[in-house]
C-alpha cells in the first residue's frame, strides 16, 4: 500500500490542477487518490488520514453530498475520543470539508469555535491568517462573516470550559 501520503499528493495535486484550469488532469489525480485510499480505509477503518484523504478525493470528484454523508455516519460510528487535542481535529476537518463544499453557515460556525480556542497537534491550529491564505476556505471567501473572521476583527467566544458551541 503507498503511504497516505501518496494521497494526499494526489489531492494537492488535483488541487493545484483545478487551480489552473485543467479540470480532466484534476478528476484524473482525484481518482487515482481515491483509487489508493479507498482499500486502505476499507482495510484501516480508524485510520482517519486515509479517510480524510478519501473524502477531499471524492469531493474533488463532485461527489461532495456523498462524502458529508460518510463522514457524519463516521462520526456517529466512531465517537470523538474523550482527548480535546483529537476532538478538534475532527472539528477542524469538518470545517474545511464543510468549506470545500461550499457549507458557508455550518463552516463559519465551526471555523468561529476552532478561532476561540487553543489547541494542537500534529498541525498548527487555525488562525486568521491561515484562513487569508489556505485554499481549503477559498469558497468562503465571499462571505462577510467569513472576512470578518479572517481579518481577526471579530470577537470569538472563549470556551475555556471546553464546551462545545
Amino acid at each position: 500500500t503507498p503511504p497516505i501520503e501518496v494521497g494526499f499528493g494526489y489531492v494537492d495535486l488535483g488541487d493545484l490542477q483545478q487551480l489552473n484550469g485543467d479540470h480532466a488532469a484534476a478528476i484524473a489525480s482525484y481518482q487515482r487518490a481515491r483509487e489508493l485510499m479507498q482499500p486502505l480505509v476499507e482495510r484501516e477503518p480508524d485510520n482517519n488520514w486515509a479517510f480524510g484523504v478519501l473524502t477531499y478525493a471524492r469531493i474533488g470528484l463532485g461527489e461532495g453530498d456523498a462524502a458529508l454523508a460518510a463522514m457524519r455516519q463516521r462520526q456517529a460510528e466512531r465517537p470523538e475520543a474523550k482527548g480535546a487535542t483529537n476532538n478538534e481535529l475532527i472539528r477542524e476537518f469538518r470545517a474545511r470539508v464543510l468549506a470545500r463544499l461550499g457549507r458557508k453557515p455550518e463552516a463559519i460556525a465551526e471555523l468561529r469555535y476552532l478561532l476561540g480556542i487553543h489547541y494542537g497537534g500534529l498541525m498548527p491550529p487555525l488562525t486568521p491568517a491561515f484562513l487569508r491564505l489556505d485554499p481549503d476556505f477559498d469558497r468562503l471567501r465571499d462571505d462577510p462573516e467569513f472576512q470578518k473572521l479572517a481579518a481577526g476583527t471579530v470577537a470569538v467566544p472563549a470556551t475555556s470550559s471546553g464546551a462545545k458551541p
